[in-house]
């Protein structure tokens, strides 16, 4: 396994104009899309090429299982797609595979050949119905070397698998894992589960993560609780929450719950994380965020200095960043983390969806937090939006009403909030390279 755990898109749809939807607003973001069988019989050869003309790398799973001769009359008909992993079934046996590796090399040079073992739907008592008295385990396992053997260049298995593979096969096979599921996720018809930092964890090369983003009706409704889900070993509150308090500057944490039941979670989750010599306080919050965060602010208007206002959802943050937009905001009296927009932004008419005008992006900066000001003046701003019966989606917008100039902070590393399922392995994989 020479290089990092990687993330693959499911464009498990039912029509091309689906997938494509799915997939514009990830371009640049996402390098690797997953085309099944369902799109390409529909479809047809060519919505490869429309996918990889995105800029996208095609991992194009159709597992070929057939006699020796058809299955490389089909690799052959690929030749010319941009297909950068292609899937067979183990199970057509060593000769079908070594068959498939002769003719890719030919026809799709730049394509690496995957074997899928045993399908994630299948658990002992579906092995068993169709004759193979095995485990699960030892299937894989046998089946595992047996194409490695044959000259593919990676398996496709359960994540439950890959501790077992790793050790039998080495670091050099490509070890891609369906059955990735978020916190909280329903198992659909995939027995064998893991969630995506387990998977890094135990070895995988590409991680496949389709159902829990594409039927999720709330971008959130896999993990039900951001700030509680777990994300790299420890709740996605502590990553931030540690930060701040590395810097040895806070004494004092105020923290936002929804309800009750979320407020006995989180004082369960702070038991085990040690903040000593600092109050941490809890307030519920309101309907938005802004609603909670004024809420929060309301029991600070006797503190004489500055107040930190960070988004839980935002498990990146370095105490660096920390540092400099807090120095920024102790010099100016108010200051936020932002980054220079890398998009063409888009003004469009307030009718339509039609475009009205297109800002300079090197003027435009995106929002994060921290967001750090005076205390008086962040309570002053937000007292004048409600009394405007204004809405903000940041705490700045609200400190620029009152006429206060609010500076920004440049933040050249990574501070993704967590918006999405699909978040989640792209922050663990952040926070493993930050670790390495």
């Amino acid at each position: 396994m020479a290089s990092a755990c990687r993330l693959i898109l499911a464009l498990d749809v039912e029509n091309k104009e689906e997938a494509l939807a799915l997939a514009r607003p990830l371009v640049g973001k996402l390098v690797w899309v997953k085309l099944g069988l369902q799109l390409f019989t529909r479809h047809g050869p060519s919505i490869v090429d429309e996918f990889h003309a995105l800029g996208f790398k095609v991992f194009l799973d159709l597992k070929l299982h057939d006699i020796p001769n058809t299955v490389s009359s089909a690799i052959k008909s690929l030749k010319g797609r941009p297909c950068s992993l292609l899937t067979l079934h183990a199970s057509g046996g060593p000769e079908m595979l070594a068959r498939a590796v002769d003719t890719a090399r030919e026809t799709l040079p730049e394509c690496r050949l995957l074997a899928v073992t045993v399908l994630t739907s299948m658990n002992q008592a579906q092995l068993k119905a169709i004759g193979v008295e095995r485990s699960p385990e030892e299937q894989v396992r046998l089946l595992g070397r047996m194409a490695i053997q044959s000259g593919i260049h990676g398996l496709v298995c359960s994540p439950l698998e890959l501790p077992w593979l790793r050790r039998d096969l080495g670091l050099t096979p490509d070890l891609v894992t369906p059955g990735i599921r978020y916190p909280e996720a329903q198992g659909d018809d995939q027995n064998r589960v893991m969630t995506p930092a387990q998977a890094a964890q135990q070895g995988a090369s590409f991680i496949v993560v389709g159902r829990p983003i594409l039927k999720a009706p709330d971008p959130m409704a896999e993990t039900l609780d951001k700030i509680i889900a777990p994300l790299a070993g420890k709740p996605v509150l502590i990553h931030s929450l540690q930060s701040f308090l590395s810097t040895g500057l806070f004494d004092r944490v105020i923290i936002t719950y929804r309800d009750q039941e979320q407020l006995v979670r989180l004082q369960k989750i702070l038991e085990s994380y040690p903040h000593e010599g600092v109050k941490i306080d809890f307030i519920q919050g309101g309907e938005t965020r802004q609603d909670s965060v004024f809420s929060a602010l309301k029991i600070c208007e006797q503190h004489q200095g500055i107040v930190h206002i960070h988004d839980a959802a935002r498990p990146l943050v370095t105490p660096d960043a920390i540092l400099r937009v807090r120095t920024k905001a102790l010099e100016t009296g108010a200051a936020i983390l932002a980054g220079r927009a890398a998009d063409t932004v888009k003004i469009a008419h307030p009718t339509s969806s039609s475009i009205q005008s297109s800002p300079d992006r090197s003027l435009v900066w995106t929002a994060e937090t921290p967001q750090v000001f005076r205390t008086v003046t962040i309570i002053k701003g937000y007292r004048r939006v409600y009394e405007l019966g204004r809405k903000v989606t940041d705490d700045s917008s609200a400190v620029e009403m009152i006429g206060q100039d609010v500076a920004l902070v440049e933040n050249h590393e990574s501070n993704l909030k967590l918006t999405r399922p699909s978040d989640f392995p792209l922050a663990e994989a952040v926070l493993k390279a930050r670790q390495s």
